[in-house]
């Protein structure tokens, strides 16, 4: 997964505060709060989510888990308004009431390295 150089700043600033702002008592603690930090920090606003068919993954308090895979899928009819669909069964994930609505997005990971020297 690429990890942008915001969410590197937030590990770091984690790291920084573990280091400077607090003993360090366990370099795992450290760690553990840096990734933790970095991962919350991929999420963003659903606004600022692709509306070009780009697979994603969207967060929405009214399903559990929380996660699905979808994609934003324009009207053909109406190409500047369209609706999240839920890539596995092809379902609209908004229709009609709009009683599922996600609140964030984060890109997909990159798929595992099939090059065995770059795995190592």
């Amino acid at each position: 997964m690429q990890i942008s150089d915001d969410v590197v700043r937030v590990a770091a600033d984690v790291i920084e505060h573990k280091l400077f702002g607090e003993p360090a008592d366990d370099l795992f603690d450290v760690a553990s709060a840096a990734l933790t930090a970095a991962l919350a920090a991929m999420w963003r606003p659903i606004e600022e989510a692709p509306r070009d068919r780009t697979r994603v993954l969207l967060y929405t308090e009214e399903l559990s888990p929380p996660t699905i895979q979808a994609e934003w899928r324009p009207y053909d009819d109406l190409p500047e308004c369209g609706e999240w669909v839920d890539v596995w069964n092809n379902d609209p994930i908004e229709a009609g009431t709009g009683a599922i609505r996600p609140t964030a997005w984060q890109p997909l990971p990159s798929p595992p390295s099939t090059n065995k020297e770059e795995g190592k």
